[in-house]
């Protein structure tokens, strides 16, 4: 009878035997006497391979389980054979199609570190055949687990992977339970089990607009330091996504707050309005580069610009920042290890396209120390590879294609072309003297907020003292920082004044 495979395992054979001997080693040689069972059967003119597929048959039963044994040993770390993906991926085949469950659990688990980890409907067939087998534990299939002890690791991996693909919350139960009972602990199946745990945590519906934006973690090498990366489970789950207003008036109130910073609030609205006509509501926008003299409030229209969207706001200095740590994490194995400052942030305000200000870019650090800080910038401002942008710390995939960016630069003489081409370019002019009024009570308010109060709580200017304000900012309306610094020191002043029973009055000049 004709037994399929027969020429692939005879030259296969022929090889582990050149193996064994190059090997030169007596543990190697059991390979040999699982080859001779083997070869034996196939040069038998009666032999079957399909009674391979009968599990209670031992004789078979041996013959396929041997060519698996042989395949994982040319798989794995065991210096019994060399390392070899391409013959082990045989053996392993031919050990699969012959009825292997162990064959064919550990060929699914040989292509997922190829890459092929997109759901296969064969992970949820294997890990409920592995299932039946555990209920049945009959002397065969104990024999078999204690050849080899990861089996029941390998079942997990594959029952997590269908439970995660199919979103199914009573599966990754079920296969947690299971690992619970026969008391699991395989450090590599730990990130897996993170995801599923994350499938029993959603009992609030999913957000109409969300993403995960992180991949996946890689594990760490004990229980300390999976402890640490554990904070980042809720990324493995959908991060909800901020949406545009349903009206332009946000975009009518920064106009009235910010008059010289009309040029930039056009450009918003009009990404607000392609977006709204188009059908598309969350809320993104091409990264911005506010260009301006310093102290024109660059950095304050971010703040506000993120409080009027409902967007939590990162500001990103970029002055002194040498390395490229603070945006792709450190590496584990460092004291200071952790992940990049954006991943932290995006978990801790729970949202998947905050609103990031990367101030002074133009003073971004050249160095090469660590990676270059705005070569790593250019992989997050581009939309295509800024979908997967390894974290060093989670060594996992992070998705920052959401994020809104917004730059400000006093210059771009310093700033790389390449950098400079990621962004629309806003030329920001400098306020009238008729915007003073506005302008005086955002600087109370900033004041106010930084004292912890309210403006109405502060001190109150003689309207000689801030006619004399005014003066001044008319003969250099473009310093709003100055303006900041001198109204600053006038109320303290005056509160000394009041204390004193006096006016802030004679102070000014």
């Amino acid at each position: 009878m004709t037994t399929p495979y027969k020429d692939q395992l005879l030259a296969l054979g022929e090889k582990l035997k050149q193996d064994v001997k190059a090997a030169g080693k007596k543990r190697s040689e059991v390979f040999l006497s699982i080859w001779n069972g083997i070869e034996q059967n196939l040069l038998d003119k009666d032999f079957d391979s399909m009674s391979a597929r009968d599990p209670k048959t031992p004789v078979e039963l041996s013959l396929r389980e041997g060519l698996v044994d042989i395949g994982r040993c040319y798989l794995s770390d065991d210096d019994r054979l060399p390392n070899d993906v391409q013959v082990a991926e045989q053996w392993l085949m031919i050990g699969a199609e012959w009825g292997s469950l162990m064959g064919q659990m550990l060929l699914l688990q040989f292509h997922i570190a190829l890459g092929q980890t997109a759901y296969d409907p064969r992970w949820l067939q294997a890990f409920r055949k592995w299932q039946s087998e555990e209920e049945r534990g009959d002397f065969l299939w104990k024999n078999q687990n204690r050849r080899f002890e990861k089996l029941s690791s390998v079942a997990f991996e594959l029952g997590l992977r269908a439970a995660i693909a199919l979103q199914d919350a009573a599966l990754a139960k079920e296969v947690l339970d299971c690992m619970q009972a026969a008391s699991c602990d395989d450090l590599s199946l730990i990130g897996l089990q993170w995801q599923a745990e994350r499938l029993l945590t959603q009992n609030e519906p999913i957000p109409e607009y969300s993403r995960q934006i992180l991949g996946s973690i890689t594990p760490g090498n004990d229980a300390k330091e999976n402890q640490a990366l554990s904070r980042f489970k809720t990324l493995l789950g959908p991060l909800p996504l901020q949406t545009w207003p349903d009206s332009p008036s946000w975009a009518e109130g920064l106009r009235q707050e910010y008059p010289w910073m009309v040029p930039a609030i056009d450009k918003l609205e009009n990404e607000w309005a392609l977006h709204h006509v188009t059908g598309h509501p969350v809320l993104k926008f091409r990264p911005l580069l506010l260009v301006g003299n310093p102290g024109l409030g660059k950095s304050r229209f971010v703040q506000s610009l993120g409080k009027t969207l409902g967007l939590p706001t990162a500001f990103l200095m970029m002055a002194g920042m040498n390395d490229n740590m603070m945006l792709k994490g450190t590496a584990r194995g460092w004291s200071a290890a952790r992940a990049g400052y954006l991943v932290e942030f995006m978990r801790e305000n729970r949202q998947a396209n905050p609103l990031v200000c990367l101030d002074e870019i133009e003073k971004v650090g050249t160095s090469k120390h660590n990676g270059r800080l705005w070569e790593t910038l250019l992989t997050m401002l581009e939309p295509t590879t800024a979908r997967c942008v390894t974290d060093e710390y989670l060594l996992g995939p992070v998705d920052y294609s959401a994020v809104n960016w917004v730059a400000t630069a006093n210059d771009l003489r310093d700033l790389p072309k390449p950098l400079r081409a990621r962004f629309t370019i806003i030329r920001v002019g400098e306020p009238e003297s008729r915007d003073f009024d506005r302008i005086f009570t955002n600087t109370l308010q900033d004041i106010a907020r930084d004292l912890g109060t309210e403006s109405w709580a502060l001190p109150a200017l003689p309207p000689e003292i801030v006619e004399g304000l005014r003066r001044q900012f008319r003969r250099n309306p473009g310093s709003l920082r100055q303006l900041g610094v001198t109204t600053r020191s006038l109320l303290q002043l005056e509160a000394r004044a009041q204390m004193d029973n006096g006016t802030a009055s004679r102070y000014f000049h």
